[in-house]
């Protein structure tokens, strides 16, 4: 994978240089050299006030595990707490605030200390500011979800938020292309069974052991995805709710919102064929893994192989790129005429050792007419 970098000949650097193009993931530099943690680990001291709420420390937590869960030899510890934190100091920290000079708008912020001179090259702190006057949640069920709400209008998981800002902690930039978590990063997620899961996505996830290198004893990772890359929005990639198109896959259908279960359906005939589309993700480490995808129909957004079988597909993924892609499957003749989740389920037959199987099913929601 071909990364993109920059110098920035600065002494010490505050807040983040210029966005520029970018091609995969993209890290900071000085004259040329990656520029990250020496110490390949870092603690966080997180404000006493801004996370009284067990949810926010549950949110935090959550973010730093499923960092440390990628394949990098960088590991972020459990945090310290502090009622005293600025941006004056040389300590990484992580608090809500309210203040426009800091935040100037955004949901939240990544304020980067480096030195980038002749005696040394090196990120000496990252402040992390989240926007209290945001409407957070601190929970994984999707229906509250605003990826899965018209207009936006749910709520914004703090946990992938705090991990794409946790991802300028480890050294990498925004990105524009690809589904990646230093993109828009709420919507960079896993569902099954009605819960989200945030996670680095693939891109990160190869960006950071770029940095730190890979552990040695990490086992591989397969996930899948009910989002994709849906352009760009400046120097951030934008993603969308994967979809149904018809047989030819040209076109894509209409999907129709149910506010008594918060989801978008498709209504979809019976003995049709149609093509379904979801993100397939190798999130490391080691070379291209071939397995088998499982299809099923379910009565519920829990998908399991003891679901109604539709049948197999067989892919080769690597730790390279997110691979968003269509299958043909027929909607079965004696379908019930209700609502039902297609799912699938990546190494559904459990062939590969993994280090977390949580992310391996996804589903879309479908409504079989006549």
């Amino acid at each position: 994978m071909k990364a993109w970098s920059y110098a920035c000949a600065l002494t010490l650097v505050l807040a983040m240089c210029p966005a520029a193009p970018a091609h995969a993931y993209r890290y900071r530099t000085c004259d040329g050299e990656k520029t990250k943690i020496p110490s390949e680990n870092l603690e966080y001291e997180a404000g006493t006030n801004s996370f009284a709420s067990e949810n926010r420390r549950y949110s935090l937590r959550q973010a730093l595990i499923h960092w440390n869960d990628a394949p990098s030899e960088f590991e972020f510890f459990e945090p310290d707490w502090n009622e005293k934190v600025s941006t004056s100091n040389a300590t990484s920290e992580v608090w809500y605030s309210t203040s426009k000079s800091i935040l100037d708008g955004a949901p939240a912020v990544a304020i980067t200390k480096k030195y980038c001179n002749i005696f040394s090259n090196k990120i000496r702190s990252v402040d992390v500011v989240m926007n209290n006057d945001v409407k957070w949640m601190n929970y994984e069920k999707r229906s509250s979800h605003r990826s899965w709400r018209p207009n936006g209008d749910g709520w914004r998981p703090a946990q992938t938020t705090l991990m794409h800002e946790l991802g300028h902690a480890v050294g990498l930039r925004h990105s524009k292309v690809r589904y990646n978590l230093m993109g828009s990063d709420w919507n960079v997620v896993t569902v099954n069974d009605g819960e989200f899961r945030s996670y680095t996505s693939e891109d990160p996830s190869k960006g950071a052991a770029f940095l730190y290198g890979t552990t040695g004893s990490s086992k591989p990772d397969l996930a899948i995805s009910m989002f994709k890359y849906n352009g760009n929005d400046g120097e951030y990639s934008n993603h969308r709710l994967t979809q149904v198109y018809d047989e030819s896959g040209a076109n894509a259908l209409s999907s129709t919102w149910d506010n008594d279960r918060k989801e978008w359906y498709y209504k979809l005939e019976r003995g049709v064929k149609y093509k379904f589309e979801f993100t397939y993700e190798h999130l490391g480490p080691g070379g291209v893994i071939d397995t088998k995808v499982g299809y099923y129909l379910s009565s519920n957004n829990n998908i399991t192989t003891s679901d109604w079988f539709l049948g197999d597909r067989n892919f080769s993924l690597g730790w390279n790129t997110p691979y968003t892609t269509k299958r043909t499957f027929r909607i079965p003749e004696s379908a019930q005429l209700k609502r039902y989740y297609f799912g699938a389920f990546v190494d559904y037959e459990n062939t590969t050792a993994e280090r977390y199987g949580g992310n391996n099913r996804g589903y879309i929601p479908i409504e079989v007419v006549p």
